[in-house]
């Protein structure tokens, strides 16, 4: 058994919640782009928040890229050029490398963030040293349902998964220990809050016995909209770029961020998500392409003894 997978399996998702904000921590915004549609109006939306040093594009080999960047924001605007397409977690790296803020927000083209979620999070954060990583949920809409920011609704936090899914047996085994199963602390077709009935995740764990359903704390962990301080992105290598094609690489960072002391906490902030055709090509290429991953990350997190190093100079070399 690997070093990081014997410290994860000790960790205890103990955070605390404090009332307070460290208003002066600065935050980058790291947004992959490829192929995008919505994202010049996914930045207006970003310059009424508010509370942001920059965001950072990192253009994942797209057409059309430039025409979509109007030139006026609240934040500085920093976009980076990928010599050729290598994926989601590669964009996040090169996003952690130049990034500038001391908290990182990892948001998806696609989303139209929570105004509530950067405070939320920095306070968070702040309350618990610096060592967590702070998840926002989302929904899922038509882009003509979203709500502009001046006549924000919050979402339903139960559209999101974690808060609210049925347990079917067809669902992919996302747990480390491969203790996941409809029998796992619940029942076929049980409708379950993951989130609630761990007490916000603090009872959840990647120990069998901690464990419910097909899942454990490392996949609660989900970049769309989650943010983390940029030093402790570092520490555990930033995100896994072995992993291909669609999903689990934001699973791997749970693994590496709960293996070195970062706990997992919920948030309340719902952001919305636009409705599109997947870029996999196919529900069903997705599915294919997770099932690959998982277990690759099954494997690889048996074996692992040190977290990953991050290379700058990769980072920075794989950029026009």
């Amino acid at each position: 058994m690997g070093i990081l997978l014997d410290k994860a399996l000790l960790f205890n998702n103990d955070w605390k919640d404090v009332s307070v904000t460290n208003n002066n921590c600065s935050v980058s915004i790291v947004i992959p782009v490829y192929k995008p549609q919505y994202l010049n109006q996914v930045l207006k939306h970003l310059s009424r928040i508010g509370g942001i040093l920059e965001v950072i594009l990192i253009d994942d080999s797209s057409e059309g890229f430039d025409d979509l960047i109007p030139a006026e924001y609240t934040f500085n605007l920093v976009k980076k050029k990928h010599k050729k397409n290598l994926g989601r977690a590669a964009s996040r790296n090169t996003g952690i490398a130049i990034a500038k803020g001391e908290i990182i927000v990892f948001l998806d083209q696609d989303m139209f963030l929570a105004p509530d979620f950067i405070d939320t999070a920095k306070r968070l954060i702040f309350a618990n040293d610096g060592k967590g990583i702070a998840l926002g949920f989302r929904t899922t809409e038509s882009y003509r349902d979203i709500p502009n920011f001046d006549n924000w609704i919050i979402p339903d936090i139960d559209n999101d998964w974690r808060f609210s899914t049925v347990v079917e047996s067809k669902l992919i085994d996302l747990t480390i220990s491969k203790s996941g199963s409809c029998n796992n602390n619940c029942k076929l077709y049980q409708k379950i809050n993951i989130v609630k009935q761990t007490n916000g995740l603090k009872n959840l764990g990647i120990s069998k016995d901690k464990t419910i359903g097909f899942w454990d704390l490392a996949s609660m962990v989900i970049s769309h909209s989650m943010a983390m301080s940029k030093n402790e992105m570092l520490e555990i290598g930033g995100f896994p770029e072995w992993i291909k094609g669609w999903g689990g690489e934001d699973i791997v960072v749970g693994f590496l961020a709960i293996a070195n002391g970062n706990y997992i906490i919920p948030t309340n902030s719902v952001s919305y998500h636009i409705k599109h055709l997947p870029f996999s090509g196919s529900e069903d290429q997705k599915l294919i392409e997770l099932i690959f991953n998982i277990d690759n990350y099954h494997q690889w997190a048996k074996e692992i003894d040190c977290f990953p190093s991050f290379s700058f100079n990769e980072c920075e070399d794989r950029c026009y």
